[in-house]
């Protein structure tokens, strides 16, 4: 039996549509597509890490853990280190390698 042929191809579509389709794009989400790689995959979760990030911060003074980023934004913690470093590499968030807590967001302000 073919997997297409098995499901109900309305619920494929919609499935198809919220994955290309989102509500409410995150906050840093055009400055990660203007700078990013290009992946449309990587955008939305690299774009609610940096969300996450700084409203952490603006609460509790301190940068988050790797483990309350991938917590918080739904993300296992190799997924974080990825999109972390993928961020970096953009120049949109800088840390110290081997230092916790020291993420400093240096993306521009999304306007």
């Amino acid at each position: 039996m073919n997997f297409v042929n098995s499901i109900d191809k309305t619920n494929l579509l919609c499935y198809y549509k919220s994955m290309n389709e989102i509500a409410e794009k995150p906050k840093y989400y055009k400055v990660i597509q203007e700078k990013g790689d290009g992946y449309r995959n990587s955008i939305v979760p690299q774009a609610t890490i940096l969300e996450f990030i700084e409203d952490y911060i603006e609460k509790y003074r301190i940068s988050p853990s790797m483990a309350e980023i991938g917590e918080g934004t739904g993300n296992s913690i190799t997924n974080v280190r990825y999109h972390v470093g993928r961020l970096a590499s953009f120049g949109l968030l800088s840390f110290r390698p081997g230092i916790p807590r020291s993420f400093v967001i240096t993306a521009p302000d999304p306007v």
